[in-house]
């Protein structure tokens, strides 16, 4: 297993199925309060730590053993149901370990005859969720 975002796990199976990401970027930021100061540069106080963001792109192919509507559905219920989940990567939780689904993009790249999707790439903005101090 590479890793999971919930219930939807990253994996290279020969036998079952393929379901990778790739462009994972992950950002990370700090506050600071600036004081004005009369007649000269004004201070940083530092104020805290962001939350962190990623987002990632996620190839789904039924040629690969993937069902991309229903790995679609799974994404769309995490975000929905603004439910907070644990990103794991190589065995390890990124950040404190749960993340909300900020935002999902779907490119249906082949639809069958019966309008089922068979490839798509879909796009996703994870913001880090930071339970009150």
């Amino acid at each position: 297993m590479i890793g999971s975002i919930g219930e939807v796990v990253f994996e290279v199976d020969s036998e079952h199925s393929i379901l990778t990401f790739d462009e994972l970027n992950e950002s990370h930021s700090a506050s600071y309060a600036e004081h004005a100061l009369l007649n000269g540069k004004g201070l940083l106080e530092f104020t805290g730590i962001k939350a962190s963001s990623m987002s990632l792109n996620i190839h789904l192919n039924m040629e690969l053993g993937v069902n991309p509507d229903e790995q679609i559905r799974r994404l769309l219920e995490i975000l929905e149901e603004h439910e907070a989940v644990n990103f794991i990567l190589a065995g390890i939780p990124k950040g404190n370990g749960r993340w909300i689904i900020e935002s999902l993009d779907v490119r249906h790249k082949l639809i069958d005859n019966r309008g089922y999707t068979r490839s798509a790439d879909v796009s996703l903005k994870l913001k880090e969720y930071l339970d009150e101090a």
